[in-house]
């Protein structure tokens, strides 16, 4: 019988396998999620996609600056310290290609259509690729000076601190300071170790798990006789914002928190776009086209 469970995940290595964000099934049939690595954190923590207010400072959706006819492939924004396609990663010591990420409308004309990267030409210019596209690949809805977007990078894992956030999987192993863009598989799915935080909402027997922040989770009240959706809400994963069950603690030995076995349930959030046999910043090895 094959341990390919134990197999995944327990260990980083320096050359990428695979696209970023790809799943896989082991033998045992748990989903894991192949990822670059780009903050340390100690092992059993859930990771999520590099957000769009870690690539973009200023945090919020950002506007078209031109309109963009149905077909067309371009996407402009006026570039600015906060805004801009291409932005100064870590203090300036490392610089981020955008090539292969994601991006949402999510206001204005144009609202609810999904794109990825392909070309980032300028500061301000971009080429995109519009999934599920009836026009060649380009914009199914024009776009105008009222449409803004979103980005995340499917596959590029930080540590979860906040709701709004693309789950990726539970880490398994620690990442240290020399390991950062190093690539590993997180457990998305099956029975595996998560952190509880100690200052959160404690997990009833056998209750829901959400995330709570630095990668910790915390219990959620099932839906029933109360629920404050306001307050319980902690994850975007899905409706509910549960992304594990609790099933048994597992060890109190810890300075800070316990660790908690857990059925985990995380969904994926998509897989990079990546050019066959390119490179960039975050795919800094020829890959070859499946």
């Amino acid at each position: 019988m094959s341990l390919s469970h134990f197999d995944y995940g327990r260990s980083l290595h320096g050359i990428q396998q695979l696209p970023l964000g790809q799943e896989i099934i082991d033998n045992h049939g748990d989903r894991w999620g192949y990822v670059r690595v780009e903050e340390t954190a100690p092992a059993h923590r859930v990771m999520v996609s590099l957000a769009h207010d870690v690539m973009f400072s200023g945090g919020t959706a950002i506007a078209a600056s031109e309109a963009q006819p149905r077909g067309s492939k371009l996407l402009t924004i006026t570039p600015t310290n906060a805004y801009n396609f291409v932005p100064v990663y870590d203090s300036g010591t490392r610089y981020r290609d955008l090539t292969g990420c994601h991006g949402i409308i999510v206001k204005g004309d144009g609202i609810g259509q999904h794109f990825f990267i392909t070309k980032v030409e300028s500061n301000s210019k971009v080429r995109v690729g519009v999934i599920n596209s009836d026009s060649g690949g380009g914009w199914i809805t024009p776009l105008s000076t009222t449409s803004e977007f979103i980005l995340w990078f499917p596959g590029v894992a930080t540590v979860a601190d906040e709701a709004e956030e693309f789950i990726e999987g539970v880490c398994h192993v620690e990442v240290t300071q020399n390991d950062i863009g190093k690539f590993t598989y997180l457990q998305r799915s099956g029975l595996g170790l998560m952190t509880l935080d100690k200052d959160g909402e404690t997990p009833s027997d056998e209750g829901w798990l959400a995330l709570s922040s630095d990668g910790l989770v915390e219990g959620v009240t099932v839906p029933g006789t109360t629920y404050d959706w306001s307050e319980q809400v902690k994850s975007i994963r899905d409706a509910s914002g549960q992304l594990a069950q609790a099933l048994h603690p597992a060890e109190y030995g810890l300075s800070d928190h316990s660790l908690m076995l857990c059925a985990i349930d995380v969904h994926p959030v998509g897989r990079s776009y990546k050019v066959p046999n390119k490179t960039n910043s975050f795919n800094d090895v020829k890959v070859r086209a499946n």
